[in-house]
């Protein structure tokens, strides 16, 4: 693990997995076949057994050498020896507290909009946005698209990738974008 904010931002991966076990079924077979060097947001919030499940991503994570993040908790993202935490827009208050009081973990942050870009700026590594294109995870949510997301990459101070609907079509129509990377819980890009 890496301890300064400049050294996260140096190794980040282009390609982020979220893991989703309703959509993925086994993630943990998926994650195995990732290419070296991409990531892994650990969120399966309400799996049988998550801490143990946890450790099982953890462990293959490092033998692939994946970076891993853990959604919504950060003791779970210590004990297992996680990269990093992932926090949902409305966990800002946590997310705070983690740079603060952990500055080797990674904080990444959803986000859904301009305000929330420019509200995390300077505290998370990392921010997805969400969501660029329809998604079958979040059917109301009015995609951003193409120009929008073009138009948030240029103005965020922080890293951003691309969430929902990014596939190995829609991820196409993304080039020109200012993107750190893509990220995506259904369509793995080729």
């Amino acid at each position: 693990m890496k301890n300064s904010y400049l050294s996260h931002r140096q190794n980040l991966p282009k390609f982020f997995l979220i893991t989703d076990a309703a959509a993925q079924g086994n993630s943990a077979r998926i994650i195995a076949k990732l290419p070296c060097g991409s990531g892994v947001i650990f969120r399966d919030y309400h799996i049988k057994n998550r801490s143990r499940y946890a450790a099982r991503i953890a462990a293959i994570c490092k033998a692939r050498r994946l970076m891993l993040l853990v959604a919504g908790d950060f003791r779970l993202a210590l004990r297992v020896k996680a990269d990093g935490v992932h926090f949902p827009e409305r966990m800002k208050a946590e997310a705070m507290m983690v740079k603060r009081k952990f500055p080797h973990l990674i904080v990444s942050v959803a986000a859904h909009g301009e305000k929330t870009i420019r509200n995390m700026s300077g505290i998370a590594d990392v921010i997805f946005l969400s969501a660029v294109f329809a998604t079958e995870s979040h059917p109301e949510a009015k995609p951003l698209g193409p120009l929008a997301t073009a138009r948030l990459a240029r103005i965020s101070t922080t890293p951003l990738y691309a969430l929902g609907g990014v596939n190995a079509v829609t991820a196409k129509r993304l080039k020109g974008c200012k993107l750190s990377g893509t990220a995506t819980i259904r369509g793995i890009l080729a």
